[in-house]
């Protein structure tokens, strides 16, 4: 970002984080947000696995019973440094049994554990055939979503 920052000269940005994509993100804000000279201003995530991938670990509807691994409670103890002024919205596909075929609805939808102190958190589900892991990033509805929500 700051080479980013140094040939564009920008004070603001959006950002789109795919599967692990957004777990790149959530620990760039974690550990870089202090010391960037601009701010993220919107992140969406599509299909991250924030408690990973385990189904087990991530029974759905129950998401009380939800077994936290370390990788979800070390982002949770680091939330407290995601800036307040963020608005993020998570994305999940329900392809099948739900989740993408990849990561389980409550592993995406655990972003919640993490950005609940932003300006404005939102959870989008995706059903269908479509909402494959991915094909998240290909499917005309959410790119429409995504776009609505960000322009």
């Amino acid at each position: 970002m700051k080479k980013a920052h140094q040939l564009y000269s920008f004070n603001s940005y959006n950002a789109l984080g795919h599967s692990n994509g957004g777990l790149v993100w959530t620990i760039y804000l974690e550990k870089m947000t202090q010391k960037s000279t601009s701010q993220m201003k919107n992140l969406i995530t599509l299909g991250t696995p924030y408690n990973y991938l385990d189904s087990n670990a991530n029974p759905y509807p129950n998401s009380s019973s939800l077994t936290e691994t370390d990788m979800l409670r070390r982002m949770i103890n680091k939330k407290g440094k995601i800036p307040h002024s963020l608005r993020m919205i998570s994305i999940a596909g329900n392809y099948k049994n739900n989740g993408d075929g990849v990561v389980p609805l409550t592993s995406a939808l655990s972003s919640s554990k993490i950005y609940n102190n932003v300006s404005s958190y939102n959870e989008k589900i995706f059903d269908g055939i479509n909402t494959q892991h991915n094909q998240l990033t290909e499917n005309e509805e959410i790119i429409e979503y995504v776009v609505h929500q960000l322009y």
